[in-house]
């Protein structure tokens, strides 16, 4: 390439002449020769003298293959590169249509390129968007049916089913406050909500939000649900909000008592707007967008001139879904109205309930009764004391209850309880791909060193996550925590290793989470058999050493009911029932032996 010093002489001897002479640029310059360089000026222009070369092109250096690939040189390829191709898009844009400019291909490789994971997850994520089963719908969420993805009220209310989702949220309206008109199919309601103006909200009062919570149903009259629940956090309840409802074990042990008891039969019942019949002892106060609210319930609730800001303001007068203090309240009203009629909790166990004039038992969670019963007339009249102030709906199959599907075989006694569709809408929510190999474990084996004089704990050097991917583990966690106590108990010892490390998770961590995962996948229809016997409690224990992080170790058992022991002094195990129960915790201390 030309000298530099000999260009700045050249342009600053022409410079001169530029005026009256033709100007001479630099692309009329043929490059010099090695030595000298012969240069013919312009017919009119006066004759310039040669400068000689200061340095030859002989004694240029020779580049290096890293100085041509230097990452300072492939940087400025690849900016040279994005401008050209930029270059010519905005060619193809400004040309005329009827003959469009064919662009250069930006890679130079002929491969194929992989598809990335989040273009994998989309692709694979098909096989779980049409679920079959009715009993899906017991995850409670919504999908949108345009995507087949879960999803919340605004993009529900844009989809093809917009216009049912709208008449639901109508529905709930209509439900809380007084109706959707006398001659409608709701003339009246529960009168939880009044609408107010903003004035009229007292200063020493924090007023809360909504949220909108929709869930899929077809099980129900009513297939998509909307419910409004407020936002707990924002309220201010200095009393007691401690509400005792039964546990998991408590209903598989009741499932066990009713195969178990000659002639005994299991029903449920359902009371409606159990919350919503629940006076409050002082109001509270809460704002809804009026972007949720259809034009129907603003013109039958005449909320034009209390819309503030993009909000209007309501009382609340009665219990409803997120208020801190309404299951206190309500179970309260519930046990003061059953008392004199002859049924009180047991005091033992929370969330059992019994009848002092017959063998009659039921559970209790929030509003969904779970009842043992050998005599019809005496459901009977617990459902007719309890239709002396609830609305209530009675399912004389038994064959749901809290989120279980339950299989009664009286005759041959036997009772299966499953979740189905639960795993399948899990993994649709997570956006797990299929799979390409079934997962038999839901963690890691690691395998035992026999013969080993010394066991070392094993530590986890991985790279920490970011918080968006420690927000996914914990939802895995808490979405398959409650699956897994009561169906897959084989999921526990995995969940809680996935929930130890959840505070401060790895790249191992989310590993073991995948690894879960697939194993649900691969596992999604869980039963859980019991068998009639004696209801005497077997309880098998053991305990795995330096098994879990820091030096750590489990311990877990296995509780079952199985018949009575005919000698105390040597029990024999019988055959194993469906568990009641399989504590699978992690030891606080760090253990000094296996012994």
């Amino acid at each position: 390439m030309p000298n530099r010093s000999y260009i700045n002489a050249l342009v600053r001897s022409l410079h001169d002449e530029s005026q009256e002479h033709n100007v001479v640029t630099l692309r009329d310059i043929e490059p010099p020769t090695p030595k000298t360089v012969q240069w013919t000026p312009p017919t009119n222009a006066p004759a310039i003298a040669t400068t000689p070369r200061l340095f030859p092109k002989e004694s240029w250096p020779t580049p290096t293959y890293g100085a041509l690939t230097s990452p300072a040189v492939r940087a400025t390829k690849r900016k040279a590169r994005r401008l050209t191709n930029q270059t010519k898009q905005n060619m193809q844009q400004k040309a005329p249509r009827s003959k469009p400019l064919v662009l250069a291909p930006k890679r130079r490789s002929t491969r194929t390129t992989k598809p990335t994971y989040k273009k994998s997850v989309q692709a694979n994520a098909s096989s779980f968007n049409t679920l079959t089963d009715p009993h899906y719908c017991l995850h409670g969420t919504a999908i949108n049916p345009d995507t087949g993805k879960v999803a919340e009220y605004p993009e529900l209310l844009k989809s093809s089913a917009g216009h049912e989702w709208s008449d639901a949220n109508d529905e709930e309206m209509g439900r809380m406050c007084t109706g959707l008109r006398p001659k409608s199919h709701m003339p009246t309601g529960t009168q939880t909500l009044e609408f107010i103006h903003r004035r009229d909200v007292p200063k020493d009062k924090i007023v809360t939000y909504v949220r909108i919570v929709c869930a899929d149903r077809p099980e129900k009259a009513q297939v998509h649900r909307v419910r409004y629940t407020l936002g707990g956090d924002k309220i201010v309840y200095l009393g007691n909000k401690t509400t005792k409802t039964a546990d998991i074990q408590t209903i598989k042990i009741l499932l066990n008592s009713t195969i178990s008891t000659p002639g005994a039969r299991f029903a449920t019942i359902d009371l409606k707007d159990f919350y919503l019949e629940t006076d409050l002892p002082e109001p509270e106060y809460v704002r809804i967008p009026v972007s949720v609210l259809s034009k129907k319930i603003i013109d039958l609730y005449h909320l034009h001139d209390k819309i503030h800001k993009g909000f209007v303001y309501c009382k609340v007068k009665k219990g409803m879904y997120g208020l801190p203090q309404a299951g206190k309240l309500a179970n309260g009203d519930l046990r003061q109205y059953l008392k004199p009629h002859g049924f009180i909790p047991c005091e033992q166990t929370a969330g059992l309930w019994k009848d002092t004039t017959s063998d009659l038992m039921f559970s209790l969670v929030v509003d969904d009764f779970g009842v043992r019963y050998t005599a019809k007339s005496n459901i009977e009249r617990l459902i007719t004391v309890l239709q002396g102030k609830y609305k209530t709906s009675i399912d004389w199959t038994g064959s749901r209850y809290i989120g279980m599907q339950i299989d009664w075989d009286y005759e041959n006694g036997t009772v299966d309880i499953s979740m189905p569709g639960y795993v399948e809408r899990a993994l649709q929510r997570f956006t797990h791909p299929a799979l390409t190999r079934h997962e038999s474990s839901p963690h890691a084996w690691i395998a035992p060193v026999y013969g080993s004089c010394q066991q070392f704990a094993t530590t986890d050097d991985s790279p920490f996550l970011d918080v968006k991917d420690q927000t996914t583990i914990s939802e895995v966690v808490g979405t398959f925590l409650y699956y897994g106590r009561a169906i897959n108990l084989s999921m526990l010892p995995a969940l809680g290793t996935i929930a130890a490390q959840q505070a401060q998770p790895t790249v191992n961590t989310m590993k073991a989470v995948t690894q879960f995962l697939n194993y649900a996948a691969s596992n999604p229809d869980a039963k859980v058999r019991f068998y009639a016997s004696g209801m005497h409690l077997y309880i098998e224990s053991d305990a795995s050493y330096l098994s879990e992080s820091k030096a750590r170790s489990r311990a877990a058992g296995y509780h079952y009911l199985g018949p009575a022991p005919t000698d105390l002094k040597n029990i024999t195990p019988p055959p194993r029932n469906g568990a009641i129960s399989v504590p699978c915790k992690i030891l606080k201390n760090v253990l000094a032996s296996a012994a």
